[in-house]
């Protein structure tokens, strides 16, 4: 009888342990409810105040990710706002910070009880929601962490605008004393190259940058794989002698703290001959403008130019929006 007692007790408590493990399960498919998260999204962009978010953001994906039993945030649900629909969009309250753009509201609704952080990733996507050939964004799964849903560059391409924030912990079913904030910001860096000098033969101009970041995930931390290089080119056509010629590319940072960034200026002649030359490294930080300004020397003997640096005041400074090359990127 006592052996037939324990029999049953350990049925009892497989099963127990069964409809737990259901249920975690289920944590990542848990029906939709009726609470949502009225949210301010704003962007930094230095130096212009109150500006239009749309003026630099293209596209917003709004991943919303929901605290499970294991106190882990996977994600619950996602969706993507066009520049149309961001455009569209009802003005925040209170006062803007300098620097900042105008607030606008955003509401996320269908959400269940529970505690969420919601991220935003701006222009991984074109200003109508569709694919870029330079950028894809994966694992988008419900249920995913956010280390496993990952933005990246593709190889041999300037990065997009990359802007990406998080959202301080919401707990729906409490009270709220003030609205959420969503700020985003630059997750790239900017390289400026003012070239003087620039011999009238020369038809085409590239820049190449190695030893960049390829990707991030939506914690903010950028993957130890893929670096890439980054290569922009840039057509010339001199009717006369020029004071200076701008090249400037986009790129996500430095592969790591402890490395530099490489970078090689390419002359193409109207000949088609090529001319290389080196640069310096330097570290590229993510929101931050690096500005050079150098001359091109000729006169060294062979087909190597020289490129004489003299460094601007703007280096590795603030990517201010007043501060951009008057040039399209």
């Amino acid at each position: 009888m006592k052996q037939f007692a324990l029999l049953i007790l350990a049925v009892i408590m497989g099963m127990a342990i069964s409809c737990c493990s259901d249920d975690d399960d289920k944590e990542t498919v848990i029906p939709a409810g009726n609470k949502s998260i009225d949210l301010t999204v704003t962007s930094r962009v230095g130096t212009v105040i109150n500006d239009d978010l749309t003026n630099y953001v293209e596209s917003l994906n709004l991943l919303t990710f929901r605290k499970n039993r294991q106190g882990t945030y996977v994600l619950y649900q996602s969706s993507v706002l066009t520049k149309a629909e961001l455009k569209a969009l009802e003005a925040g309250d209170g006062a803007v910070a300098p620097g900042f753009t105008a607030k606008k509201n955003v509401t996320i609704g269908k959400l269940p009880v529970g505690t969420y952080q919601v991220v935003g990733l701006a222009n991984v996507l074109s200003e109508t929601g569709e694919a870029l050939p330079n950028a894809s964004l994966s694992g988008v799964t419900i249920g995913n962490t956010m280390e496993e849903v990952i933005a990246s560059v593709s190889d041999g391409t300037e990065a997009p605008r990359f802007f990406w924030g998080i959202t301080d912990p919401v707990t729906l079913g409490e009270q709220m004393t003030a609205t959420p904030t969503l700020t985003l910001n630059r997750k790239v860096s900017m390289f400026v190259l003012t070239l003087k000098d620039v011999p009238e033969v020369v038809s085409k101009i590239t820049l190449e940058t190695q030893n960049t970041y390829g990707a991030f995930d939506m914690s903010g931390q950028f993957q130890a794989t893929p670096v890439i290089d980054v290569s922009e080119s840039s057509s010339y056509n001199f009717s006369s002698v020029q004071d200076s010629v701008i090249v400037a590319s986009i790129s996500l940072p430095t592969a790591s703290s402890v490395t530099r960034s490489t970078f090689s200026v390419t002359f193409t002649l109207d000949n088609g001959q090529e001319i290389t030359s080196t640069l310096p490294q330097y570290t590229l930080q993510e929101n931050t403008i690096l500005r050079l300004t150098a001359t091109v020397n000729t006169e060294k003997p062979g087909e190597q130019w020289k490129i004489d640096l003299t460094f601007d005041l703007m280096v590795n400074v603030e990517w201010n929006v007043d501060q951009e090359p008057s040039i399209v990127i």
